[in-house]
């Protein structure tokens, strides 16, 4: 035992030298000072007392708390009517308890009046930290106390027990301490009717231990045990003369002249308190006796462990061996017996084939007759077609002649010539040429002046030029958008918008398809970019209206009317000025109609007042920018756009996907598991009905009744049951809350797969059958989840979830496993189902307990809606705050599976309702080199060293500055300046031309630490556990690259993490979002695995980087360097990680200049080809972003079309072009 233990245990708490405000009749008297002590040492959050009695001992727990003021509530749990043991006695006890604890303790101090099975609901599992049982004291009763209350003991809990040295009147509470403290560390006090201390928890305070320790030696447990004895036993003598005198009060018996016996009695006290004293400094002397006695014993005891060790080892080489070769052989033995199993079941199947190919030959014969005769008729449709072809081939060649004089007098009807000849003539001075419009119509080029610049009959009226991807149709005054990026240059007339606010007005038509995600563009001298641009909302009742702000004057206006092909009529465009109150009015309005439908202005403005007064301006601009920019509408109305264009599924599609379900090889049978209590009938029956629904026949339904109270909800059931066999319903006897429920149901069910579904929500027709196309596909899946969104109460569809493959940081954030979840049935078999406890996130614990048993590869992503989640009053769709209990079930469940894997880590609670996993850094904490490649700009270097320096709170790091040819003096004053003042800096000199790769990769040469850090010099650190963050996360063995979150000077979202798109070697995801932005379902406040991230801050362990090669010198000398570092260390099979806890501003290139010039321009194109070429295939699949997703990444918008359609659409174009090549 370390020497310093008895100092930790006692002469270091205060609580030794407290008395008790409160005693009365109990053998509990002498446990007091203990009761003090545990207090102290445990620091517990609740404490649960069951049988006050008196209130002797729960009074000490509650002085103890009140002394030390601490966060803690007490609960003291009782009937007071008493019990065999205890005595029986009237309501006298209970309300002089109550009395003093509402004088005393009434801030944390609550008595229970219940008995205590009905007490256990009022506390939630895993709560309490110290719990006191002390009621009836049989065998059984004491048992049944414990077993009841142990699950809501917390990790660290502790549970005493008084009179384990009780033999008499059938008490018990000996025996099952004898059985108990086999089981746990357990200590025990004999005295004052013996008090046992219990250890349940998986987390030991280090007094506690100490104390464990301590009882294990006998000198140093007489010790303890003496010393709580004694001063226990002072406090009884005190109390039990103090009763004695009152007593004889009481009774008329002592006269004032008893007061000398008083005294006398003092005096003895004080003298045996003086004896106590004297005998405690001789236990002290012999404590340090036994210390040096200790030390010796300590030392020959290093020796035998060494020892130990050493044969140890030697014994685990050698069963190392042995059950490496034993796993060999049971591996060869079950792959042949593997081989074996296969070649039967093709032998099996290829009887099958032979089978079904002589059946269908029958068939094909009569189809090929019948192919036959249909040619025959397509030879002569086709006969007619020549005919006609041959006609329009002499119509083209009269109308090419045209076309060639067209072309041989371009000039001189050019614009150029038409402004020649009216100049030569002297008739007329043309200044400009916009507004004149050449348009190609039938090969004719014609002079066409679009019906929204006929004329400006209504002041602030505008013409629009369709400049790309739009035809206008002169004779029917219609436009046509061809691609996805159709635009209108705005012609202004050569006005210019001064800076302000603008009401911009537009007046449409839509023919065909429908207006998505309208936007203005505006030129403040740099050109068209995302940044200055402004949302439009959708058009509404032929018009679309929008305040606008312009930052600074506008010379030039670009309107992108959608981003799919479409036909339409603009009648007109109109911008009208605002003086700022009005926009300020505009603006109140909107705000007022999405969050203040029902309210008056009065209430309005109180509400921004209260916001302003506690967030200052720029929480109120928060508050009111989601209105101003019509957000909400704008992304309502494009999902309902994409699903009526893209994910509509009509009745022609199921017949269509119901002959394609019919011909897949594997029909695996789905059991679709349901727990229902008191389900809305209306939404139950939904559900229901959308698994009767499903295009894909080999399903079952189980569902568990849960014991419901509403007649109807079991009417329902057994109507259902009654007419589809398919379904099954077992209706519980007692409720059991959901994961008892859902084991009920999984009872019931005897597919190859378990789907779940909740009571209210619906799966969609093609669910099923394209989990079983994914399991044709590949049958070693295990875990099947798809996309999924929400639907109202009035079945509107909304708010989608657009999930990324499995991504195992970001599932450690939040369950988007979810809806809709999939799981193999033998592997729910294996985990045995649901664990109750863990209610509100039963799922989530399934999934983690799941996921521990297979490989990644085994868990497959649907990049398709699958799944309706109903979202209706107090569900977790509509927000997880209604169910809070489900978030703490979840951090459980989630630390639960961290110690299954034995992780040094652990999860906390995140903002939104989230999660966050903290790694530990290891006992050794490794030298980081932090590599910054720089050339003079000493400002921005200085500021990024400052700030390393300042702000970082791991200390053992090495910065590497890597200076590439500075000339300027500054920058050598500067370096002589920082060497000579901190010995963690170190100057190298690059001093070929620069080649970002070439000095990163000098650098990391010239490392050595075991992690390196690749930081740019233009940016600044932040938050002070940056480091600290970033190595913890990549020193986890299958961890890659960590990126950082970067904001601009400005504050918006520079770097999030990069992802790729076909075509696009590297996109910053949530680009120019603002630095309090979520992001998409939070994700920017999430961990979580991406292809890239960018080299601005980059962490690696230095093994992985030397393992890939460092970055490519030779092709990749500025550009895309960092993007192929990450997905070389991802080819590796490392996943590359970003986390939003490394905060730094980027004040991004600021000392390189210019990257596009014409040389560098080039250059630039070049490594992007290269990119393209080298890693084809990763572009044309990004499994961290989903394909339904657009790459406009400043705002959260859908792709028209996504990226992956359906196979039947497919099917369609293919039967379309088909049909068009033999017309």
């Amino acid at each position: 035992m370390k020497e310093q233990v008895l100092d930790n245990l006692l002469f270091g708490k205060k609580s030794l030298f407290w008395t008790p405000d409160y005693v009365d009749t109990s053998a509990w008297i002498e446990h007091i000072p203990f009761a003090f002590w545990i207090v102290e040492v445990l620091q517990p959050r609740v404490i649960v007392e069951l049988g006050v009695h008196n209130g002797t001992s729960y009074f000490a727990f509650c002085q103890a708390l009140k002394n030390l003021n601490i966060n803690t509530v007490c609960y003291g749990v009782d009937t007071w009517q008493g019990d065999e043991h205890a005595g029986f006695y009237d309501e006298a006890i209970f309300k002089k308890v109550s009395s003093y604890n509402i004088e005393k303790y009434s801030r944390f101090s609550t008595l229970v009046r219940s008995t205590f099975d009905d007490a256990l609901d009022y506390f939630i599992d895993g709560s309490i930290q110290l719990l006191h049982i002390d009621g009836l004291h049989t065998y059984e009763a004491v048992k049944a106390d414990f077993e009841n209350w142990k699950p809501k003991l917390a990790p660290n809990a502790v549970v005493v027990f008084h009179n384990i040295n009780v033999r008499e009147r059938n008490f018990g509470v000996f025996n099952l301490w004898e059985e108990l403290k086999l089981q746990y560390p357990a200590l025990q006090f004999d005295f004052g009717h013996g008090l046992g201390v219990l250890t349940v928890g998986n987390f030991l305070q280090p007094e506690l231990a100490d104390l464990s320790n301590a009882a294990c030696n006998e000198d140093y447990y007489a010790f303890l045990r003496n010393l709580f004895s004694e001063r226990g036993g002072f406090f009884k003598a005190k109390w039990s003369l103090e009763q004695a005198v009152k007593g004889e009060r009481e009774h008329g018996h002592m006269q004032l002249t008893g007061r000398e016996q008083v005294t006398v009695s003092y005096n003895q006290l004080q003298a045996d308190y003086v004896q106590l004293q004297q005998n405690f400094t001789a236990l002290a002397a012999s404590n340090e006796q036994l210390k040096e006695n200790f030390k010796g014993l300590e030392f020959h005891n290093i020796k035998i462990e060494e020892n130990n060790k050493s044969l140890t080892a030697s014994y685990t080489q050698l069963k190392e061996n042995f059950n490496g070769l034993e796993l060999h052989k049971n591996k060869i033995e079950k792959e042949n017996q593997k081989l074996i199993i296969q070649v039967e079941a093709l032998k099996g199947e290829l009887k099958v084939l032979n089978a079904g190919i002589e059946a269908k030959q029958t068939v094909h014969t009569k189809e090929v007759k019948d192919l036959l005769i249909e040619l025959g008729k397509l030879e002569t449709e086709l006969q007619t077609q020549k005919t006609y072809i041959h006609e329009l081939n002499s119509t083209l060649n009269s109308q090419q002649k045209t076309l060639d004089w067209y072309r041989a007098t371009y000039e001189d009807r050019s614009l150029l010539g038409t402004i020649k000849e009216k100049l030569v003539s002297g008739k007329k001075k043309v200044t400009t040429e916009k507004g004149l419009l050449l348009q190609k119509v039938n090969g004719n080029e014609k002079n066409l002046l679009p019906s929204t610049a006929k004329g400006n009959k209504k002041g602030g009226s505008f013409q629009l030029i369709p400049a790309n991807q739009i035809t206008y149709n002169q004779a029917a005054d219609e436009y046509t958008a061809t691609g996805r990026d159709p635009y209108f240059i705005v012609n202004l007339n050569n006005k210019v918008l001064k800076e302000g606010w603008y009401w911009i007005s537009i007046e449409a038509e839509v023919l065909k398809g429908s207006l998505v995600s309208p936007k203005l563009y505006y030129n403040v001298g740099r050109g068209f970019n995302e940044q200055d641009a402004w949302d439009l909302p959708g058009i509404k009742g032929a018009y679309i209206k929008s305040l606008v702000k312009l930052a600074a004057d506008v010379s030039e206006f670009r309107f992108d009317p959608t981003v799919h092909a479409c036909t339409f009529k603009l009648h007109d465009f109109r911008i009208k000025s605002l003086h700022k109150l009005k926009a300020f009015q505009i603006a109140l309005k909107s705000y007022k109609q999405d969050e203040f439908v029902t309210s008056r202005y009065p209430q309005v403005f109180a509400e921004l007042l209260s916001t302003y007064v506690k967030g200052g301006k720029l929480e109120l601009k928060k508050k009111i920018k989601d209105s101003i920019y019509y957000k909400k509408n704008i992304e309502t109305d494009e999902y309902k756009n994409w699903c009526k264009q893209y994910d509509t599924i009509t009745v022609e599609d199921v017949e269509t996907i119901q002959l394609l379900a019919r011909e897949l090889s594997y029909q695996p049978l789905f059991s679709v598991i349901m727990p229902v209590f008191n389900a809305p009938i209306k939404f139950l029956q939904k559900a229901i009905t959308s698994v009767q629904a499903q295009a894909y026949a080999n399903w079952e339904l189980c569902i568990a009744d849960d014991k419901s109270t509403d007649p109807n909800v079991i009417q329902l059931l057994k109507k259902f049951e009654r007419e589809d066999s398919r379904i099954k319903v077992a209706y519980r006897s007692v409720n059991g809350h959901i994961s008892k429920a859902s084991n009920s149901a999984l009872e019931l069910a005897t597919g190859d797969y378990i789907v779940l579904l909740d009571q209210d929500d619906e799966l969609r027709p093609h669910s099923l059958y394209m989990v079983a196309k994914a399991l044709n596909e590949n049958k070693e899946l295990a875990i099947i989840y798809s996309d999924e969104d929400k639907i109202n109460e009035q079945g509107e569809r909304y708010d989608p979830y657009f999930k990324t493959d499995w991504n195992p940081d970001l599932f450690y954030g939040q369950n988007f496993i979810n809806h809709l979840g999939v799981y193999k049935a033998s592997l729910i078999k294996e985990i045995n189902g649901f664990r109750e406890g863990f209610e509100g996130s039963q799922d989530y614990d399934l999934a983690l307990r799941c996921i521990e048993q297979i490989s990644p590869e085994q868990i497959h992503h649907i990049p398709h809606v699958l799944y309706h989640w109903r979202a209706i009053e107090n569900s977790t769709a509509a927000t997880i705050a209604n169910k809070g209990y489900a978030f703490e079930a979840g951090i459980k469940a989630l630390n639960d599976h961290l110690d299954r894997k034995k992780y040094k880590a652990q999860a906390v609670e995140n903002i939104n309702n989230s999660y966050r996993v903290k790694w530990s850094l290891p006992e050794k904490e490794p030298l980081v080199s932090i590599i910054i490649p720089t050339k003079d700009k000493v400002d921005i270097l200085s500021t990024c060293i400052t700030s390393i320096i300042n702000k970082t709170e791991y200390q053992n790091y090495e910065v590497l500055i890597i200076d590439n040819n500075s000339v300027e003096p500054a920058t050598t004053a500067y370096y002589k300046s920082i060497l000579s003042t901190n010995s963690k800096i170190k100057l190298y000199e690059y001093k070929k031309e620069f080649n970002f790769s070439a000095i990163v990769n000098y650098g990391v040469q010239k490392a050595a630490g075991e992690v390196v850090v690749l930081l740019n010099n233009d940016t600044e650190v932040i938050n002070e556990d940056w480091l600290a963050e970033m190595v913890s996360q990549c020193m986890r063995k299958d961890i890659g690259a960590v990126g950082a979150k970067l904001y601009y000077p400005n504050g918006q979202i520079q770097h999030a993490g990069v992802f790729l798109y076909e075509g696009q070697p590297g996109n910053h995801i949530y680009l120019k979002r603002e630095k309090e932005d979520p992001g998409y379902f939070n994700k920017l406040n999430l961990v979580q695995n991406y292809s890239a991230v960018t080299a601005a801050c980059l962490a690696i362990r230095k093994e992985v980087y030397l393992e890939v090669n460092g970055c490519d010198e030779a092709h990749l000398k500025v550009a895309y360097n960092d993007v192929d570092l990450c997905l070389k260390v991802k080819a590796l099979g490392y996943r590359n990680l970003w986390t939003p806890f490394v905060e730094l501003v980027h004040y991004e290139s600021l000392s390189r200049g210019d990257d596009f010039n014409e040389a560098n321009y080039k250059r630039f194109k070049s490594e992007q080809t290269f990119m393209l070429k080298k890693w084809a295939n990763e572009m044309a699949h990004d499994p961290y972003f989903n394909p339904n997703l657009a790459i406009d990444t400043h705002k959260t918008s859908f792709a028209f079309p996504p990226k992956k359609e359906y196979e039947w659409y497919d099917l369609y174009n293919r039967v379309m072009e088909r049909q068009n090549t033999l017309s």
